[in-house]
């Protein structure tokens, strides 16, 4: 029986295919699903990005337009080793003002011993060093934003702060 259809199929030009040519049908399919992967999630990784560098521009704005205001009010500012700013003698304040990134990567200002008010989410640090013998300050804040591919991608924004009685207040010198 078996050959009676092994004779009909070679008769009529019958014939399965062979694993190579099975093994080639499924690369092929491989190569332009995965190269159809990256049209279809690329701009889903750029809307994702953009979001992430707007949320983190935003909250770097506010929180160096507050800090450049405290800064100016306080008498002085100082930096531990863990990046805190604390800026003590500003009025209306009995502990100071700390800027600090707590555990979950949260930059957070608490006047006094008032809660501390969130500023800008996925911080990785703040730095601050002193530039002179004076009051000018560099800060630094660093996020991790996701990149156009979905890995991280480190972002810092810098900007010099002049801090102190001595300081700046914005009117005409």
């Amino acid at each position: 029986m078996k050959t009676r259809i092994a004779q009909i199929n070679i008769k009529l030009g019958c014939r399965g295919f062979t694993l190579i040519e099975l093994l080639i049908v499924v690369a092929i399919i491989a190569v332009v699903a995965s190269g159809s992967m990256a049209v279809i999630t690329g701009p889903m990784f750029e809307r994702v990005r953009a979001e992430d560098q707007e949320a983190f521009e935003a909250g770097a704005g506010v929180f160096f337009a507050t800090l450049v205001q405290d800064a100016h009010r306080a008498k002085s500012m100082d930096v531990d080793a863990t990046g805190t700013i604390t800026l003590a003698g500003a009025p209306a304040t009995a502990g100071g003002i700390v800027y600090a990134v707590n555990d979950q990567g949260t930059l957070t200002r608490t006047v006094g011993d008032k809660p501390g008010a969130k500023l800008v989410p996925g911080v990785r640090a703040l730095r601050a060093e002193k530039l002179s013998t004076g009051s000018l300050w560099s800060v630094g804040l660093t996020a991790n934003i996701r990149g156009y591919d979905g890995k991280p991608t480190t972002v810092t924004r810098r900007m010099d702060i002049l801090a102190g009685a001595n300081a700046w207040t914005g009117g005409p010198s």
